[in-house]
């Protein structure tokens, strides 16, 4: 699960782990960050308890360009939301700490929510 080595200066990594609510709330924080400068990349990294938001068809999420939602399926599958689908543009990711270490590794912004 290694990933090239290229600089991710630009990255912003939003960590949601508890309130579903905050991975509509990071959207909107993303998109602001875009907004004040669009060479950012956002990437909305869920896992813990959030996860709940990013198979919940009553609440989409509303992403702006440069914004990702990354879920975890380790912690998808330890919820038993490993079969549910996932809402429009959620992206899956193995492991969710393994993703912010590497993303930080090279030079990613880390932001807890």
């Amino acid at each position: 699960m290694t990933s090239s080595p290229s600089s991710q200066e630009n990255v912003v990594i939003l960590h949601v782990t508890e309130d579903p609510d905050d991975v509509a709330r990071s959207a909107q924080a993303g998109a602001a960050l875009r907004e004040w400068d669009q060479s950012l990349e956002v990437k909305i990294v869920v896992h813990g308890a959030a996860l709940t938001a990013v198979v919940d068809s009553d609440n989409p999420i509303e992403l702006a360009e440069g914004v990702a939602v990354q879920a975890c399926e380790i912690g998808l599958q330890r919820r038993g939301l490993a079969d549910k689908e996932r809402l429009p543009g959620v992206e899956s990711i193995e492991s969710a700490v393994i993703t912010i270490v590497e993303a930080q590794r090279r030079g990613a912004s880390y932001i807890r929510l």
